[in-house]
């Protein structure tokens, strides 16, 4: 489901009501050497929050500042805790720390504010057991082939309809469904398989900024590392998302003028990512870090 603004919320908040988005809710955030930006981002993540919030940042293998930046510019607002290199390990222990629902994922490398997470809280109830922000990317430093294939990705209906990354926010049932954390690459997609069509929803007026990769290359291992975990996923037999219209629109889009090249190089990307996933070349022991998107 997409489209929905929460309309409600708002009617609510004119008629000066106390509504779900003053409640109280956990965030549990890993970290693996993004010390880049990582205060700025932090500091935004733990602004306009409800009293009563658990924020709880899980630094995992990490051999940068990471640490030092968040004790120095958020520890007055968030539990700081640090753990052997894996991101599933990593949310393993910051829910260990966390006591309320809704929860929220939240990638460490993207821009997001408290008071955005609490507007996504606000959306969630008995029907609607997870919910998503719309992605906007921030392009700078990007070559224009890099930008061009996010930018398609995110015209097709998986980007547009169907992105549940970089920030979930759930319920209590649907955390309920899987218990602890397993040990996998596409967390993402994990949670998502959790939820049925109508359990879940983008919420249109709030967004997450991401720096997509900067070069040809980096979005290709992006796109090996989400294959490779597409892949385990399906050995081990979990429940895919579905992405309705997703070959249909992209062979759509390669018969028209404005998007026939890069509709070309995505299809090659795409299919080169997924032969390199089966290449062994990139073990699912080895966490696929895209650098370029972490320069300052």
């Amino acid at each position: 489901m997409v489209g929905q603004d929460c309309a409600t919320l708002e009617d609510l908040e004119a008629n000066a009501v106390v509504t779900k988005a003053d409640m109280p809710f956990s965030v549990v955030i890993p970290v693996y050497n993004e010390a880049s930006g990582l205060a700025e981002r932090a500091r935004s993540v733990v602004s306009g929050l409800p009293p009563g919030c658990e924020v709880v940042f899980v630094c995992n293998g990490c051999t940068d500042d990471s640490q030092a930046i968040l004790e120095r510019e958020v520890s007055k607002e968030a539990t700081i805790l640090s753990c052997a290199k894996g991101k599933a390990r990593a949310i393993r222990l910051g829910e260990q720390h966390c006591s309320i629902f809704p929860r929220f994922y939240v990638d460490s490398d993207v821009w997001i504010s408290g008071d955005d997470l609490a507007r996504l809280s606000a959306c969630l109830n008995d029907r609607t057991l997870l919910v998503s922000p719309r992605i906007r990317f921030d392009f700078t430093g990007a070559s224009p082939t890099a930008a061009a294939l996010s930018r398609f990705w995110l015209s097709l209906p998986h980007g547009q309809s169907s992105a549940y990354h970089h920030v979930l926010g759930i319920s209590e049932a649907l955390h309920a469904r899987w218990g602890e954390f397993p040990d996998l690459i596409a967390d993402d997609t994990f949670i998502e398989g959790h939820a049925n069509d109508g359990e879940k929803t983008i919420i249109e007026t709030v967004f997450v900024t991401i720096s997509p990769p900067k070069s040809w290359w980096a979005w290709v291992k992006v796109r090996v590392r989400w294959q490779l975990g597409i892949n385990q996923l399906v050995r081990a037999r979990h429940r895919l998302p579905r992405s309705p219209g997703q070959t249909s629109a992209l062979l759509k889009k390669a018969l028209e003028p404005r998007w026939a090249l890069t509709a070309v190089i995505y299809i090659s990307s795409v299919a080169l990512a997924r032969i390199l996933a089966r290449s062994g070349l990139f073990p699912e022991t080895t966490w696929i870090t895209d650098e370029t998107s972490r320069q300052s």
